[in-house]
C-alpha cells in the first residue's frame, strides 16, 4: 500500500483545485485558533464545495471546536488534525462531540516537539475509546527509531530535498506524507512548478500507483 499524500494548510480555492487536479489524497484547512492560517469556516465550507476527489481534513486545536458549527456540518470530514497535548486535554464530552463529526474516523496527532512523544500512548488510547483511528503526524527530524513499528505515522519534512530523499532511499513506507509551506513562493500561495517537480519523483518512486 501506497503513502498518502496530504496537503496544507490551504488558504484559497486556487491552490486547492489545482491540488486536486494532479491527485492528492488530502487537502487540509486550519480552523486552529491562533494560526497564522486559519480561515472561516464559511470559506472552508465554500472551497470544499468545489472539489472532487481528495478527502478534507481539518487542523483543530483545544480552542477551535466551536468553529465546527460554522461548517453547518454538510461537509464529510476525513480526519482532523490536533496536537496531541491538547487531544488529551480534552473533556470526553468534547472528544465525542468532534469524533461524532469525523466521518473517515481518522484523528492524526501532531507531535511536533520531542517531549509530545510521552503522550502518544494515551492520546491513541483515547482514540481508541471514541472508535477513531488514530495516526501520528510527525516532523522527520524528531522521529524516533522503532516508533514505526508499533503507529501509523504521517511524516513531514522541512525542505522538499528532505522529503524527496526520503522516497528516493527508504525501504520504510509510512502512512502518508505531509507537504505543508516548504512548497509555498509565498505566504498562502503554493509554487505549482515545485510541486510538479516534486511530483515527478514521487511518480517514479511509485509508478504503478
Amino acid at each position: 500500500m501506497f503513502p498518502s499524500l496530504a496537503i496544507g494548510p490551504l488558504t484559497n480555492l486556487q491552490d486547492a483545485r489545482s491540488c486536486a487536479a494532479v491527485g492528492f489524497d488530502y487537502v487540509v484547512f486550519s480552523l486552529a485558533r491562533g494560526s497564522h492560517r486559519m480561515i472561516p469556516a464559511s470559506s472552508i465550507w465554500s472551497i470544499a464545495n468545489w472539489l472532487s476527489g481528495p478527502g478534507l481534513v481539518l487542523e483543530l486545536n483545544g480552542a477551535s471546536l466551536p468553529e465546527l458549527e460554522g461548517l453547518q456540518g454538510s461537509l464529510a470530514i476525513a480526519a482532523v488534525v490536533m496536537p496531541a497535548e491538547d487531544w488529551v486535554q480534552l473533556s470526553p464530552e468534547e472528544r465525542m462531540q468532534l469524533s461524532g463529526r469525523i466521518q473517515g474516523k481518522e484523528i492524526w496527532l501532531a507531535c511536533q516537539h520531542p517531549g509530545d512523544l510521552d503522550l502518544v500512548e494515551e492520546a491513541v488510547s483515547l482514540a481508541a475509546q471514541q472508535k477513531l483511528e488514530a495516526r501520528l503526524l510527525m516532523d522527520a527530524d524528531i522521529l524516533p527509531p522503532g516508533l514505526e513499528e508499533t503507529y501509523s505515522i504521517i511524516l513531514h519534512f522541512s525542505t522538499p530535498e528532505a522529503s524527496l530523499e526520503f522516497i528516493e532511499t527508504s525501504h520504510w513506507q509510512p502512512a502518508g506524507i505531509w507537504l505543508g509551506p516548504e512548497m509555498e513562493e509565498a505566504f498562502g500561495q503554493l509554487d505549482y512548478d515545485r510541486i510538479d517537480a516534486w511530483l515527478e519523483t514521487w511518480t517514479v518512486r511509485f509508478s504503478d500507483k
